[in-house]
C-alpha cells in the first residue's frame, strides 16, 4: 500500500565568512525555495566566530512557531538577547508576553511586551513594562488593548499573577 506518493525536497543554502571561513549564515529552502524547516529554525545567522547571533522559524516562507519563539536574536553591540513570539507572520503569542528583552550583562528583562495579531495587546494588566537594565527597577508600564493606549488606572483590579 502507497501512503504518500509526493516527496519535498529540501535544500540547505550556507554562507562563510570570506577570512575565518566559518559558517555565517544558513538557510533551509523548501521545494519551491522559501524559508522552510519542520523541526528546527529555516534560518540561522552567525559572527564571523561562529557565535549563534538568531534563528528564525519558517514555514513555507511565513515566520511561525506554535511552541516557542519564532525568533530569537543576540545584538553584541547593544548587549541584548530578543525573543518574539509569531504565529502565521505577525507577532502574537497567547498565555504570555510576544516580546522579551534581555540585558546579557544583567540578565534584566528590560522589556516585555504583549500582542495580538501585530498589535500590543493585554486585557488585565500591562501590555508594555520596560524596566532599568542593571536594577530592573520599572521605568514604565503600558496598558494597550487592541493597539490603543488605555489608561493605567483601568489595571486597578489587575493583581500579577
Amino acid at each position: 500500500m502507497k501512503v504518500n506518493d509526493f516527496v519535498r525536497t529540501q535544500t540547505i543554502e550556507v554562507e562563510y565568512h570570506p577570512l575565518t571561513k566559518k559558517k555565517i549564515k544558513e538557510t533551509f529552502l523548501d521545494d519551491q525555495g522559501r524559508p522552510h524547516r519542520d523541526d528546527g529554525p529555516a534560518l540561522r545567522t552567525f559572527s564571523p566566530t561562529g557565535l549563534e547571533l538568531s534563528s528564525t522559524y519558517f514555514q513555507h516562507g511565513v515566520i511561525t512557531r506554535g511552541d516557542g519563539p519564532a525568533i530569537e536574536l543576540i545584538d553584541l553591540e547593544n548587549q541584548y538577547h530578543k525573543l518574539v513570539g509569531m504565529k502565521g507572520g505577525l507577532i502574537d503569542r497567547e498565555g504570555g508576553p510576544a516580546e522579551i528583552c534581555t540585558d546579557l550583562i544583567s540578565g534584566v528583562e528590560f522589556s516585555v511586551c504583549f500582542y495580538r495579531q501585530n498589535k500590543m495587546h493585554r486585557v488585565g494588566g500591562e501590555a508594555l513594562i520596560t524596566r532599568d537594565r542593571s536594577t530592573g527597577e520599572i521605568n514604565a508600564k503600558f496598558a494597550v488593548i487592541d493597539g490603543q493606549q488605555q489608561p493605567l488606572s483601568s489595571l486597578a483590579d489587575f493583581t500579577p499573577g
